[in-house]
Order: C-alpha cells, then sequence, then structure tokens
C-alpha cells in the first residue's frame, strides 16, 4: 500500500480554485481510490457549467494521478500492465460525483474508482490508470459509468483496447439522464450573458443572448451544430469567438455576423474613390483620390504607404495577387488595394464545407467536409469506417467487441475481424459435427456422432440416456423388451420397469416377494412358517435343519445366513433372496442393463452410453473425449481440414489417433506488414494492416498530430497556434479530437500600424508599430496589450494537463501574456497531474 499526496494551483479568470488530492492504492486486490478535497472555490455559474458539465472544454484535474503501486508485486512494476484512461463528454451532464472505470475481458474485470471527498463534483476531462495484468492480451471493453450524489446512473461511455498496451484510451461519457437537457438549455442561457462574448452584437438585439443550439458553450467549436466558435473558449485559442473585426486595414469594410456561436467576422474590399475614407482603393491614383499617397512610386515606402509599386522586390514591395497566396487551402487570399501604394493581402479563415477545397475547416470532421479525412476514436462514426471506437457502446456507430459478437446461436462460428473503427464481426455456419461445440450441425445426426446433438426415443440408435430404443426389434440389442424372460434362477424373477416411449424400458432382476399358502419353494422376506409353508419351522433354533440353507441365529461362520451379496464379477447382478429368512441365498444373474459406474460394459454398449466401457475407434460412435470423430460413422470429419484462416489466427491441425483429429488455433502475435492483421499491441506505425487511431499517443498517417502526445513532443495536436512571432498571422484547421489539427502562419510584409508587427524596411514613420508606446492604446510591436488596464492578471487553462500555464511580461511594459508551456520534464515522485510523452512509472509518478 502506498500513499501518495500534493498540492496544484488551477486559475481562471474571476477566482482561482486550490485543490489538494491525495491517492490511495495498490494492486489487484484492493482496488485504488481516490479523493479531492476543496479547499477554496469561487466560480461565476457560467464557469461552472463549463467546469463540470461541458467535458472537454472543461479544466484538466489531476485525476491523472491516479495510478496502482505494487508491493513486491512484479505485475504491479510492470508499466505493460497499466492502461491510461482519460474520460471526456460531449454531453451536458449533471453533477458527477463519481466514475467508475472498468476493463474487462471474457470471465475477468478490473476497475478503478475516481471520486471527490465533501461531494464536490468531478471535472472532466478525467484521467485514472488501470492495472490490467490479471486480464491477459486480446481485446478489451473498457466502460466509464458516472454517477450523481445520490448514485444515480447519469451517464455512461465504451471504448476497446487490445492489450497489451500502454497506450492512452479516451471513453466518452454519454448523458442516460433526462436533466441533461435541461442543463444544456440553462448553460446555454447563462453563457450568453457573458459580456466578453456579446460585445459586437447589436444593441436591442433579442437573439443577442440567445444561445443557437445546445452546444454551444461547450468549449469546442462544433461545426456540425453550424458554429463557427465557441463562447467559452479563451481568447488566445484558436475558435474564440471575436470580439472586434476591426482587421486594421482602411480599405475594407468590417462587420460581425451571426450570434455568439455561430460568430465571424467579413472584410469586404472597398473599390470606390471616395476622398477622405483613408482608403486608396485598387488601381486609384492621388488624383482620383485624395487618399491615395502622393509619392507612391518614387521607390521609398513613405509614411501612410503600406509599400511602393516601383520597388521592384524585398523588403517594400508591393504584393500581387500570385504573392498573396499563401498555399493554405484553408484561408482566403485576398489582394486589397491592387496596383497601389497600400496594397495588401488579407487572409481570413474558411469556416464553411466546400467538399474538394482542400480544407478541413476548424471543427469539421469526415461528416461535415469530405477533405476532413475520417479519424478512428473521435467518436463519430464517419464515411470508410465501420464504426468508432471512440462512441458508446450501445450507441448507433460503436464498435463490437469479442462479446458483442456472439450472436447466442451454438451453430454459428462468430469472430471479431478487423481493427479499431474497421472492426466487424463474421459469422460461419457449423456443418461439421465437433462434439463439445455446443452445436447439432444438421438435422439427422444422432447423439453417438455429435454429442452436442440431442437423444432422440425411436431413432434406432442406442444413445446415452436411453437404456433401449423402440424403433429397434425387441429381441435386438438395445430394442426395448416387450415382455421379460422367465425367473433367472429360483425366487427370483424378471420385472418390466420403464417405458417404450420414453426408451427407458428394462427387464430388472428382482427376489420374489410375498407370503402364500401353496408351496412354491421359497420363503420371501417378511415370511415365516406360518404364512407360508416353504419357510421352516424350526428357523431360529440356531441349528441348521433339514430344508434350511442357513439359521438366522447363526451369527457367523458355517450356517449363518447371507445379508448381502457379491461374487466380484463386474458383469453380475448380485442378488440376495429369501432374505432375512433360512432359507437367504445368493443368485448371480448376467447383467444387460446399462449402468454408468458398476464397471460393467453389457452386449450392445459402448463408451459413448456406457463409461464402464472403452472406446473403440471405428465402431461408429464418436466417444468423448477419448474420440474427436469416428472413421466409420463421420468419416469427413476425420479427415476434414482445419478451418481457414483468420484475421488474426491460424488453425494447426493435430492428430493422436484416427478418430482422434484436432484443430488448435493459433492467434498471431507479430506486428508484420500485409498479414492482414493487425496483432495486440501493434499500430499503424509499425504495421500496416492496423487502421490509424487518434489519441493512441502514436503518430499515425494521415493525422497530422495525434491527443495522445502530449505538448511539446513531435506529433503533439496544439491547443494554440500561436508562433510568438507577431509578425505572422496565426490560423488553426481541423480538431485536436479528431487529431486534424493543423497550424499554418502568414508572414506580415505590409507597412502600417495596429498589428503589433514591425516588417522589414518599416520605421516608425511608415509603422507605428516599429516605436512601442505603452499607454497609448495601440497594442504595437513587441506589446501584447495596451493600455495596461486591460492586460491579463492571470491565465486560464488551455485545457491540457501538460501545459503549465503562466502570466509572462508586465502589464507596465504592455507586455502581459498567458503562455502555456509544455511540461516536458519527468516529474520523479512529485505529482503535476502530467505524463509527459517517454516518461515511465519509474521516471513520473503521474505515469
Amino acid at each position: 500500500m502506498a500513499r501518495l499526496g500534493t498540492r496544484f494551483d488551477t486559475r481562471r479568470p474571476g477566482g482561482e480554485t486550490r485543490f489538494r488530492s491525495s491517492w490511495t492504492s495498490q494492486c489487484l486486490d484492493a482496488l485504488p481510490h481516490f479523493e479531492i478535497r476543496t479547499n477554496e472555490a469561487r466560480f461565476s455559474r457560467r464557469r461552472q457549467v463549463s467546469i463540470f458539465g461541458r467535458g472537454r472544454a472543461a479544466i484538466w484535474i489531476a485525476l491523472g494521478a491516479l495510478f496502482v503501486v505494487a508491493v513486491g508485486s512484479v505485475a504491479c512494476q510492470d508499466r505493460r500492465a497499466t492502461v491510461e484512461v482519460t474520460v471526456t463528454s460531449n454531453d451536458a451532464l449533471p453533477a458527477i460525483a463519481r466514475i467508475v472505470v472498468t476493463a474487462s475481458t471474457t470471465g475477468h474485470a478490473v476497475s478503478v474508482t475516481a471520486k471527490r471527498s465533501a461531494g464536490a463534483p468531478l471535472a472532466l476531462p478525467a484521467a485514472v490508470r488501470l492495472n490490467v495484468t490479471s486480464l491477459g492480451i486480446g481485446d478489451t471493453a473498457i466502460e466509464a459509468t458516472a454517477f450523481d450524489a445520490s448514485q444515480t446512473l447519469v451517464a455512461r461511455g465504451t471504448s476497446t483496447i487490445i492489450l497489451p498496451s500502454n497506450g492512452a484510451v479516451f471513453v466518452d461519457l454519454r448523458c442516460e439522464n433526462l436533466v441533461c437537457d435541461q442543463i444544456a438549455a440553462d448553460a446555454g442561457v447563462d453563457a450568453g450573458t457573458d459580456s466578453s462574448a456579446v460585445d459586437d452584437a447589436p444593441v436591442g438585439d433579442a437573439d443577442a443572448t440567445t444561445v443557437p443550439n445546445p452546444t454551444c458553450g461547450n468549449g469546442r467549436v462544433d461545426f456540425s451544430s453550424g458554429e463557427t466558435c465557441d463562447i467559452a473558449r479563451s481568447p488566445e485559442l484558436p475558435g474564440a469567438c471575436p470580439t472586434s473585426c476591426d482587421d486594421g486595414i482602411a480599405c475594407t469594410r468590417d462587420q460581425r455576423v451571426g450570434d455568439l456561436c455561430t460568430a465571424s467576422c467579413e472584410h469586404v474590399e472597398i473599390i470606390a474613390n471616395i476622398p477622405g475614407d483613408g482608403c486608396c482603393p485598387a488601381r486609384a491614383e492621388r488624383g482620383t483620390d485624395t487618399d491615395c499617397s502622393p509619392s507612391c512610386g518614387n521607390q521609398i515606402v513613405d509614411p501612410g504607404e503600406a509599400c511602393d509599386t516601383a520597388i521592384p522586390s524585398g523588403p517594400g514591395v508591393c504584393p500581387d495577387t500570385s504573392s498573396c497566396d499563401d498555399n493554405d487551402p484553408c484561408t482566403t487570399d485576398q489582394l486589397i488595394s491592387d496596383a497601389t501604394c497600400s496594397a495588401r493581402c488579407l487572409h481570413t479563415p474558411v469556416l464553411t464545407a466546400d467538399a474538394g477545397d482542400g480544407c478541413c475547416p476548424l471543427g469539421a470532421n469526415a461528416t461535415d467536409d469530405a477533405d476532413c479525412p475520417a479519424s478512428c476514436g473521435n467518436g463519430i462514426q464517419e464515411p470508410g469506417e465501420e464504426c468508432d471506437v471512440g462512441i458508446a457502446s450501445g450507441k448507433e456507430g460503436a464498435c463490437q467487441t469479442v462479446s458483442s459478437c456472439d450472436d447466442g446461436l451454438p451453430c454459428t462460428f462468430d469472430t471479431l475481424v478487423g481493427s479499431a473503427c474497421q472492426t466487424r464481426c463474421t459469422r460461419t455456419v457449423i456443418e461439421t459435427p465437433a462434439p463439445g461445440d455446443g452445436c447439432c450441425p444438421r438435422a439427422g445426426l444422432t447423439r453417438n456422432v455429435d454429442a452436442d446433438c440431442p437423444a432422440i426415443c425411436g431413432n434406432g440408435v442406442l444413445e446415452a440416456g436411453e437404456t433401449c430404443d423402440s424403433a429397434l426389434p425387441a429381441t435386438a440389442v438395445g430394442g426395448c423388451p416387450l415382455a421379460c424372460p422367465g425367473p433367472p434362477a429360483a425366487c427370483a424373477q424378471f420385472v418390466r420397469q420403464g417405458s417404450s416411449t420414453r426408451c427407458s424400458a428394462a427387464c430388472v432382476a428382482v427376489a420374489v416377494a410375498g407370503c402364500g399358502p401353496t408351496s412354491d419353494g421359497c420363503c420371501p422376506k417378511g415370511c415365516t412358517h406360518a404364512s407360508d409353508p416353504d419357510c421352516s419351522a424350526t428357523c431360529g433354533n440356531g441349528r441348521l435343519d433339514a430344508g434350511e440353507t442357513c439359521d438366522t441365529a447363526i451369527s457367523s461362520g458355517p450356517g449363518g445366513c447371507p445379508h448381502s451379496c457379491s461374487d466380484g464379477v463386474p458383469c453380475t447382478d448380485d442378488l440376495l433372496v429369501d432374505a432375512d429368512t433360512c432359507s437367504a441365498r445368493c443368485v448371480f444373474i448376467a447383467t444387460t442393463t446399462i449402468r454408468n459406474g458398476d464397471g460393467c460394459c453389457p452386449p450392445g454398449a459402448h463408451a459413448g452410453i456406457d463409461t464402464d466401457c472403452a472406446a473403440t475407434c471405428g465402431n461408429g460412435v464418436v466417444e468423448i473425449p477419448w474420440e474427436t470423430c469416428d472413421t466409420t460413422s463421420t468419416p469427413s470429419s476425420c479427415s476434414a481440414s482445419c478451418p481457414p484462416p483468420e484475421t488474426c489466427a491460424t488453425w494447426k491441425r493435430t492428430s493422436t489417433s484416427d478418430c482422434d483429429a484436432r484443430c488448435t488455433r493459433q492467434p498471431i502475435v507479430a506486428c508484420a506488414n500485409g498479414d492482414g492483421c493487425c496483432a495486440p499491441g501493434c499500430n499503424a506505425a509499425n504495421d500496416s494492416d492496423c487502421v490509424p487511431r487518434c489519441g493512441n499517443g502514436i503518430l499515425e498517417p494521415p493525422e497530422t498530430c495525434d491527443r495522445g502526445i502530449t505538448a511539446g513532443h513531435a506529433g503533439a495536436c496544439s491547443a494554440s497556434c500561436s508562433d510568438g512571432d507577431p509578425c505572422t498571422q496565426d490560423f488553426a484547421h481541423g480538431t485536436a479530437e479528431s487529431c486534424t489539427r493543423v497550424c499554418s502562419h502568414v508572414r506580415i510584409t505590409a507597412c502600417g500600424g495596429g498589428d503589433r508587427c514591425c516588417p522589414a524596411g518599416c520605421t516608425g514613420e511608415t509603422d507605428g508599430d516599429c516605436e512601442p508606446s505603452c499607454g497609448d492604446g495601440q497594442v504595437q510591436a513587441q506589446e501584447t496589450c495596451d493600455p495596461p488596464s486591460t492586460c491579463p492578471t492571470s491565465c486560464p487553462s488551455d485545457g491540457d494537463p501538460c501545459t503549465v500555464d503562466q502570466l509572462v511580461g508586465s502589464a507596465n511594459t504592455c507586455s502581459a501574456a498567458c503562455a502555456h508551456v509544455p511540461i516536458l520534464r519527468c516529474s520523479g515522485t512529485q505529482r503535476d497531474g502530467c505524463c509527459p510523452t517517454e516518461c515511465s512509472t519509474a521516471s513520473d509518478s503521474d505515469c
């Protein structure tokens, strides 16, 4: 048992929350328990909904610090025996008090519970670590169930993983409680009152505070819902809703269109000559528009000019249509004020779907735009996918598992083929008799050929569970007797028991019973000379008199009466007649009745119906477990080949005798290209038969990033596309959830103040950003904010536990900004909620 503790701060605008957490964990015999104690919390209602009800918009809490510490257990120390599970949600959920994550295979399961003390709700995403040592290898179902404070199930989600694996698994909770609809509505109304999201909304617009759809405010751009942004995203992150549409270009008419999560900016080029509007439109001159520079064409970029038309190349050259092309299909490129010294390029992000344009817009996926690649694991079944592993079990589009492929029919061979989002079930009808598989493949087969077939009375075959068969002649071996033969011995007789219609008829030898005045040579049990003349009148006098076989008064030795009979021969029925009289004696009758366990194999019996018989190859009966077929009854079974190879297994035939042919399944476990199998632990990077899986921590084409790779490492999905260079415009396309995030950066070359950039060839006279002055209200080069009162004082989380959200710079110099610094170093025993890529349990306690 190990107990570890840590303290960490999570900051967001409007308040500060400090959490102190403790973990208690040990191996599988006592599953880990997790608690977080909240010391202080000050959130607005809107922020609470964002944090606790909207999944991926929420701050990452260090639930990822859950882990299992094994003392003295090699299995618990083996990193391959653990799986990282991140629980997220796309739905608006009630407050969650407890999450149970379970990994299961056939007949085995392990689980872990995450909760916080004092009834505080859990935040999503939540990360837990499962020790799956006891589960072996192969397909494993991961299920997360969320409960509220009253222990009512509010959400459920499933995913799958192929063990062994030490990768990440994402489980998306889906609401299973009707209260979610109301929560979504409440979240939207509250979020819509955020003044920062509606600063540019028209005054008096009744719809300005109405959320257009339930997903608005969940912190994610839901393209399929018509969103172009989300009001809950931090301003520095891609997909944040615009607060201003001013592009700083005099020759564009800037306007905000849409509302809340459908807001976007439009920039319409001004082409009319209107002296005094500050715009020198395309192909205008000083003579036609006084806003055009009088010195244009002097090969010098003068004040008021963005470039000069006489400069042939290099700094100060005016752009043309071709040079405005940034080669990014996800931006619309415009040349503004063409052929003037005010010429400049305008790049705006593409926010709509247009199949064939090569662009996967921000927030879109393959169902929205054919230019987006299908992403396995994003919780959406997209074109080309059989299913998606991110969809919860039971929901449409969820991937099948080994257990769900079982159709419950004994005569179909059900197999899960493919991998990840290409998994599907195949079913093969079983046609060959194979005892023990639960299937009787066709009518007419008897239980002697296939033990899975039912015994049928009257089919002319003596089968297990029958003493005879009514279709056989009564005189034949195995036939049902119509009458029993005469007495097998003095004072013994055959009695017919059972029924021919039930194939249970048999003649059983019993002693003659009943006293009678007529002499028949028998003194049955319980009779005396007074009730039966065949009984000795002197019985019990201690002497062996004439007509007696023994005397009941002689306790043992010669003359003593037998009380039981056994001749030691297994195939005789030992019968005591005239018991407890002075005529008592033993008779021994040849056994004809089938009885398991009596040591006798009577005529007509075989090992299939009497366990006392030895199996005989070639007798027409498949006698299990010694035989799997019989060369006489099922020659095709004995000579048939094994089933054809499966996707990830081959079959090997072995035989120990002519009547024992077996097929053994040999699973494929090695990563190899072109064998049709994605073996356990393989991925698209080392096995061409595997399907790329978003979130497995491996960059696999066509992924542009992988959300399972932590920030700062090659292949990580960037939360913010900022490159820190004020002289570039930064654009984000695709989504981190779908591993399609792409960042592009377009360099600014035009002189002109207000864009924080001082391009090459510009001076303080031609570009106000070249001489920043803190406090002038203009955000210029080297500045991040102006005036100082607008500078940030705290930094919200970017939702990534593997970044440190830091306030850098100073408001006094107008350089204050939020930086999201990647955590690249393993933290050892110190917990920070992050397991960086390439770290392990030995180097980072969060792994």
